[in-house]
């Protein structure tokens, strides 16, 4: 505690010469050793808005900082910078998501593409099949999988269709868009495991399909 009062009076007798830049870096440190702003406040004689607002000013980027230390902008132009830049790199961080799901749900059009191949399934067939996979994956439940579960997702999603492959009808050359609907949808369900990278793969393995 008596460094920290040190500290403050410290920083009192010197924070009328202090620039804005510097005055958010002590408050930053003073509220690191667990001084809050309402305490700190009145014994700089300012208000708590007031430290809230440097400290605002002292999250902007180094270049908008180096820019209000030399006079070149204001500290009401480097918090509004600051947010600025804030949302910026929530953006860029939204698209870098989205980007690596879309890059995934591309992949699984692949997977699903080379299974609708490798089964043969005609080309006028595979919207049927691919809508009557989505509606069962409404209502699906990968808990009914029972104690393999756990180990699906370490297992190469070519094994995993295996795994899934439903039981023969009358033979292969009785297999109906219901049977390899049942398929589609079930090796999906444990093969992707990300409901919203699932419904794109579909949606994307749908749209190929159109321009066949």
């Amino acid at each position: 505690m008596t460094d920290t009062r040190s500290a403050v009076a410290d920083l009192r007798s010197r924070w009328q010469t202090l620039c804005d830049i510097k005055r958010a870096r002590a408050v930053q440190s003073l509220r690191q050793d667990g001084m809050t702003l309402r305490a700190l406040a009145p014994q700089l004689n300012c208000s708590p808005s007031l430290l809230s607002h440097l400290l605002r000013a002292g999250q902007a980027r180094v270049e908008d900082r180096e820019l209000a230390r030399c006079g070149a902008i204001s500290t009401r132009e480097l918090v509004r910078r600051a947010g600025s830049s804030g949302i910026r790199n929530a953006s860029t961080q939204h698209e870098g998501v989205a980007f690596d799901r879309e890059r995934a749900a591309t992949q699984a059009r692949r997977a699903i593409t080379r299974w609708l191949d490798e089964e043969k399934i005609a080309i006028v067939d595979r919207d049927r099949v691919i809508e009557q996979a989505r509606l069962q994956l409404v209502n699906a439940d990968r808990s009914a999988v029972g104690p393999m579960g756990a180990d699906l997702p370490d297992i190469p999603i070519e094994e995993v269709i295996r795994l899934f492959r439903p039981a023969h009808l009358d033979g292969d050359q009785d297999r109906s868009a219901a049977w390899f609907a049942q398929w589609l949808a079930h090796w999906t369900l444990y093969g992707i495991l990300d409901d919203g990278v699932r419904a794109r793969a579909l949606e994307l393995a749908c749209n190929e399909n159109a321009y066949s």
